[in-house]
């Protein structure tokens, strides 16, 4: 296990305090399975690390991004990644709160 540093916006963190989302993705690989991370002093720890192609991620893991549709995940991660394309390949992080 490896302390790492995650970085969310604000909602996205209060959203993962509460539950409401397990996974992120991310262009660069941040962290592997065991890896923790912590939130407003609730811990984190990583399940699994996916590469995938975006389109996919949005897709297959809008919900649990914390988005209720496919376009609001995309409009999302084109305001972090403007320049990234829907075939590029993403890291999607799955996570669970620690008790």
């Amino acid at each position: 296990m490896t302390r790492i540093e995650l970085k969310f916006s604000p909602a996205m963190a209060i959203a993962a305090c509460y539950g409401v989302i397990c996974c992120t993705t991310r262009r660069d690989k941040k962290a592997g399975p065991g890896d923790e991370f912590s939130i407003g002093g609730f811990r984190f720890r990583v399940l699994e690390v996916m590469r995938i192609p975006l389109h996919r991620a949005i897709g297959e893991f809008y919900r649990l991004e914390g988005f209720e549709c496919p376009g609001d995940c995309a409009a999302d991660l084109r305001e972090c990644y403007p320049d990234l394309h829907l075939y590029e390949s993403v890291w999607a992080h799955f996570f669970a709160r620690l008790p």
